[in-house]
């Protein structure tokens, strides 16, 4: 019995059959959200949970999960593999094992955190394509050109950078710079569980399903989970998509790490349109309505994240 619905090869014919002007990717972090997914709707995913070796069904830790997520995988070359975020001597050889194992199942690239994992992988791994995520920490034109020096294709640029910035390192590099326009964005990571005072146990006994959220004075919440924390509302930029692409902008990036999969789904159908054909308020209505707690747009305008410039309502 295959892993993933029927209708999808129906509906990824009619997609490729269409000229797209922009791209669109999305990141999940277990096969369970996988599974659920609507790949037409995206050119590539990102795939894998690279904070935590606990997370069940994670591809990036878990033994046979990988496999697993590929098995009957339409279209296996849109899957981007997520690695270990800072991974140490022990981790490095688990990764190598990770991308042996990549290969044999046919994927043909891979998403990293920090730039010596970047030279390494092309090193050991040269016809892998390597792109670096929002904690590889590239703020400035610079670099992306280092990044670029080391082999890598593209990548997100870190959260704070804003869009003036975003802007000026589009039009002076040759990299693809990937926005993300929707989701909650991982804003810190540690080493150690957040529901743990020490190293994590051997079997974790609810391996971050975990979710809470801290507050701090004012109205200031951020979403807890295992060892990440991410933004305590979700980032969307719905009706600024037509004007980051008159800027230029043309590749951009769902950030489904936490979400589950038919709420990806209902949101990214919404943002194709808005893509596709334009803006309109009846897509603003339904997007409240899918985040009761509110929206954020970052750092993106260089104001506060937590100041959206449309009022609910």
């Amino acid at each position: 019995m295959p892993l993933y619905p029927v209708f999808w090869k129906f509906e990824m014919e009619k997609t490729l059959g269409q000229k797209r002007n922009f791209s669109l990717s999305v990141v999940v972090s277990t096969t369970s959200q996988l599974n659920g997914l609507n790949a037409s709707f995206f050119d590539r995913i990102f795939l894998g949970n690279p904070f935590c070796p606990k997370i069940q069904d994670n591809p990036v830790f878990c033994s046979g999960e990988l496999e697993r997520a590929a098995t009957g995988f339409p279209l296996k070359e849109k899957i981007i593999l997520n690695m270990p975020v800072c991974p140490l001597e022990e981790e490095m050889v688990n990764s190598a094992e990770i991308l042996n194992r990549a290969k044999d199942i046919g994927l043909k690239a891979v998403c990293v955190s920090t730039p010596g994992f970047a030279y390494w992988i092309k090193k050991e791994f040269p016809s892998l394509k390597v792109y670096f995520d929002s904690f590889a920490n590239v703020y400035s034109l610079q670099d992306v050109r280092f990044m670029k020096e080391l082999g890598v294709i593209g990548g997100l640029l870190s959260c704070e950078v804003d869009l003036a910035e975003r802007e000026y390192i589009l039009k002076n590099s040759d990299l693809e710079i990937i926005t993300p326009i929707a989701g909650y964005i991982p804003i810190a990571f540690s080493r150690y569980c957040f529901f743990y005072p020490k190293e994590l146990p051997e079997n974790c006994p609810n391996p971050c399903q975990n979710n809470c959220v801290l507050s701090y004075p004012g109205s200031g919440q951020v979403k807890q989970k295992g060892r990440v924390i991410y933004s305590g509302k979700s980032f969307f930029l719905l009706e600024h998509l037509g004007q980051l692409q008159k800027k230029g902008f043309k590749a951009f990036r769902v950030e489904g790490w936490i979400m589950a999969p038919e709420k990806i789904n209902k949101i990214t159908d919404l943002l194709c349109g808005a893509l596709s054909e334009g803006y309109n308020l009846k897509q603003e209505k339904e997007i409240f309505g899918l985040f009761p707690e509110g929206l954020c747009n970052g750092f993106l305008f260089s104001g506060r994240g937590m100041d959206y410039c449309k009022e609910n309502g």
